[in-house]
């Protein structure tokens, strides 16, 4: 976006290759706790970006179909799959906490 606001280039290399191993560093009993933390922040930073840089109202137009579907998602996996219900229930409390103007708090529940 900065880059964008500059006028500047940006350089794609085709051939360029990323291996993400996508939360290794993280001990696997915890996994279902960093999933709550990944989309909670998910939208809370998506609205969050959004505001800053278009405005509350554009904002909200543009999450809020996430907002909704996450909903039915909720209600469709209520009884079926508790996992993916609290997956889409963090999603929902993230875009509420951004849009009530709450700072990013959330943190992962982790015992030792």
């Amino acid at each position: 976006k900065r880059l964008i606001d500059k006028d500047e280039n940006i350089y794609i290399v085709p051939k360029s290759r990323i291996n993400h191993l996508g939360g290794k560093a993280v001990d696997p009993k915890y996994k279902n706790e960093i999933e709550y933390l990944r989309n909670w922040h998910w939208m809370w930073s998506k609205f969050y970006f959004n505001k800053k840089h278009y405005g509350f109202l554009n904002a909200y137009l543009r999450v809020c179909p996430i907002f909704i579907s996450a909903i039915f998602k909720i209600i469709l996996y209520f009884f079926t799959n508790k996992r993916k219900k609290e997956i889409y229930s963090h999603r929902v409390l993230g875009f509420l906490n951004a849009a009530l103007g709450k700072k990013s708090f959330y943190r992962p529940k982790i015992k030792d």
